[in-house]
């Protein structure tokens, strides 16, 4: 029974952790492209390597936003229409680990200091 609960403790000691590492991790990627290249910059595909992953993140992303029933991604599905997709900071709140990882590694300037810099930051 006592290995159990030691297992039981210890899975949710490593969800925790990981659940707050993803959080900070979509967050500093979030807050860097948003200060860097504006709101709604990922939309531009300019700012990504290969065309192919970027609209199949995005076709992945518009889908995940669509089905979203989170507060703030209605909120501004009723109130803006232009652009008619959400800020990136409302973004990085929908967007799983697997996801952020497509959209972090096809960026064209991930190895910009900044970037690789807010990311690490979470870490410390």
């Amino acid at each position: 029974m006592e290995i159990h609960i030691l297992d039981r403790r210890l899975r949710l000691l490593v969800m925790d952790a990981i659940e707050r590492i993803e959080v900070s991790l979509r967050g500093g990627w979030a807050h860097h492209v948003a200060m860097k290249y504006g709101p709604h910059s990922y939309l531009d595909p300019g700012l990504y390597h290969r065309a192919d992953r970027y609209a199949q993140a995005f076709l992945k992303l518009i889908e995940d936003l669509r089905r979203s029933k989170d507060t703030f991604i209605l909120h501004y599905k009723n109130r803006y229409d232009d652009p008619e997709h959400s800020p990136v900071w409302m973004t990085a709140e929908v967007i799983s680990l697997g996801q952020f990882s497509m959209w972090y590694s096809n960026l064209k300037n991930r190895s910009d200091p900044p970037i690789t810099c807010k990311v690490a930051d979470v870490f410390e």
